[in-house]
């Protein structure tokens, strides 16, 4: 079987569906950031967020890890793995799911399944069982820095210190959403508890109060890892991103799409494997704009003149000064992108009609900037000249255009109609072909 289409690798992935796990190592002498994706955990170093190495597989997706010195343990449906730099150590299998699990140890770990167990792992020996939240839905299991005492957060909102020694619950405190990740500072009685929301409240666990709260997530916090004697803290989302945060304001994050791209092209002229990639804002009335230099949102937001229309088609010139929106009410505009101004409406005739009479779903800007070629709903590809606007030709689809290609080397537009079918349509000359 061909290996053409396989997959090589994934890029702007940062974070899965499951936590990640900050922890020292004692021989390189930095943090390691530990993040479960599928079923392997990528490894970062948290001074500045560079990726470090991928560890083995494991027979399933990973779903919680936890460490213990410089060994780092994953575990998978009944797997528990225990590695060491990214590599397999020893292997432990239970008989049910892993829910949770922390490791204490090169031997010992605590491993939820339907309650807390503690369970020595090289024997396989249930130690001891927990039954203080006992009608509880466990969320999130965490060590603190006292002897005998985990932290347990609930579906309900719930956050408790419970000591595993006593079977008895320390503190409880209560949040309005669920819990989904939680973490103590080691050096003072300070707990930063995220919920599903993406928001992080940071307790003063001694008197129970509140101290500040954090809205850098747009979904559910998947773990914080306070590092030891600091006031710094790492978090991974489920909106694709991992963060660090000193005296609770954000430091550095690394970050990709939270939502599948819509659409995905190389970008620059020469070889250097830069691809660009774009989520389309839905149902927008704005198109942002975004700085390639400093991979950073830009200072301009382009809108159409009905503020109510939303805008469905965008497109840059080559040289960087230009810029077009196409929106679902069949207007086009064109803007400067150095200013953020609005140049000019496309519009047909002195009754000033929208460029296309059903939402635009392409352009395309020729190299030289001579035409720009549009596609809509209407089932009418049209050209049109930059310099004055105005309308140089329309070929008849027959059929509403769905999506839109343009290849400005080549001058060759593509266009996928609502019968399957797909056209090519050279744009070289006037009348096109």
């Amino acid at each position: 079987m061909s290996s053409l289409f396989k997959p090589y690798r994934a890029l702007g992935v940062y974070s899965g569906s499951y936590p990640g796990i900050v922890h020292w190592h004692k021989n390189r002498r930095y943090h390691i950031l530990n993040v479960p994706i599928s079923n392997a955990f990528h490894s970062y170093k948290v001074d500045g967020l560079g990726i470090i190495g991928i560890s083995d597989s494991m027979p399933g997706e990973i779903t919680q890890l936890s460490e213990y010195h410089s060994l780092v343990s994953a575990q998978a449906d009944g797997h528990l793995w225990v590695f060491m730099n990214g590599k397999v150590l020893f292997k432990f299998k239970t008989a049910d799911d892993i829910v949770a699990h922390y490791l204490f140890g090169m031997d010992i770990a605590v491993i939820l399944t339907d309650c807390p167990n503690l369970f020595n792992i090289k024997t396989g020996k249930k130690i001891y069982s927990f039954d203080a939240l006992k009608g509880k839905t466990i969320t999130t299991v965490l060590k603190t820095p006292h002897l005998h005492v985990i932290g347990v957060g609930a579906e309900d909102g719930t956050f408790a210190l419970l000591n595993i020694k006593k079977n008895k619950i320390l503190l409880k405190l209560n949040n309005a959403n669920r819990v989904t990740a939680a973490d103590c500072r080691t050096d003072l009685p300070v707990a930063a508890i995220g919920t599903d929301d993406g928001k992080i409240s940071i307790w003063n666990l001694e008197h129970m109060q509140l101290i500040t709260q954090i809205e850098n997530h747009d979904s559910a916090v998947l773990s914080i890892s306070y590092l030891p004697n600091e006031d710094c803290f790492v978090t991974v989302g489920s909106d694709n991103s991992i963060r660090v945060f000193a005296e609770n304001k954000q430091l550095r994050y690394r970050f990709g799409h939270s939502l599948p791209p819509t659409k995905i092209q190389f970008y620059g002229s020469e070889e250097k494997h830069i691809i660009l990639s774009a989520a389309v804002h839905s149902n927008s009335n704005t198109a942002t704009t975004w700085s390639t230099y400093k991979t950073k949102r830009g200072a301009f937001n382009l809108s159409p003149k009905n503020l109510k229309a939303k805008v469905t088609s965008v497109e840059c010139s080559q040289c960087g000064n230009m810029a077009w929106i196409g929106c679902d009410d069949g207007s086009i505009r064109e803007f400067n992108l150095q200013s953020g101004r609005l140049r000019k409406e496309y519009q047909i005739g002195e009754d000033k009609m929208k460029a296309h009479d059903d939402r635009v779903t392409g352009i395309g800007c020729q190299m030289l900037q001579v035409a720009l070629i549009t596609t809509s709903l209407d089932g009418k590809l049209k050209a049109w000249r930059i310099h004055t606007g105005k309308l140089l030709e329309t070929i008849d689809l027959h059929e509403p255009a769905l999506n839109f290609a343009f290849q400005r080397k080549a001058n060759l537009a593509a266009v996928a109609l609502a019968d399957f079918s797909i056209i090519i349509v050279d744009c070289t000359g006037h009348p096109l072909l």
